[in-house]
């Protein structure tokens, strides 16, 4: 056979591949985020991510953010986006786990929506079970800062189907990541060494 035809059919192979892979997230280094690794999540004001109780109940955790602006917090892993790159997507449904061996309620550290009798914002960011689905996005907000959005419904059908999560202050000052919250949350990727 021609050896055009073979470099054609191997070119057509390589921009097809190409043509799937996503942007990929990149962490305050410049990186690629990585699949199998876990990052601290830092806010644009500093701070990284914790697990707090809501009210009375201990159970389940929700996700807010450290006190203290210097504290990088609890890392996360990401998981389960369908186009199975090693880096994580710009853009894509995914999971997010918070990565700790441990806690007070002893389950599993998935990222859910759960709502809440708490006006105006009516859903935080709880953890719990795996989700059957991926229930987050990470988009683009500035250079090496992104928003993580999720959807109520609990499936991300497309990009319209996903609330960018904000912050949530209580009367105590515990600050809790939710979706229609009054106050953005940028943030970037910090590699736990």
């Amino acid at each position: 056979m021609n050896p055009m035809f073979y470099f054609l059919l191997a070119l057509t192979a390589v921009l097809a591949e190409t043509a799937n892979a996503g942007t990929p997230i990149l962490d305050s280094d410049g990186n690629p985020v990585l699949g199998n690794a876990s990052y601290y999540v830092r806010s644009r004001e500093g701070g990284g991510l914790a697990l707090n109780p809501f009210g009375v109940n201990i159970c389940p955790l929700y996700v807010g953010l450290e006190r203290s602006a210097d504290n990088d917090g609890i890392p996360v892993k990401f998981s389960d986006w369908k186009s199975g790159d090693e880096f994580v997507p710009e853009d894509e449904p995914l999971n997010i786990e918070m990565d700790v061996k441990d806690t007070l309620c002893f389950e599993p550290t998935y990222w859910r929506i759960s709502t809440t009798p708490v006006v105006p914002v009516t859903s935080l960011i709880s953890t719990g079970p795996k989700p059957f689905t991926g229930q987050f996005r990470i988009r683009r907000s500035e250079r090496f800062y992104r928003r993580i959005c999720g959807a109520i419904s609990g499936a991300i059908i497309d990009r319209n189907d996903c609330t960018d999560v904000g912050l949530s202050v209580d009367d105590l000052g515990l600050s809790r990541l939710a979706l229609n919250a009054p106050s953005t949350f940028d943030v970037e990727f910090k590699k736990v060494p």
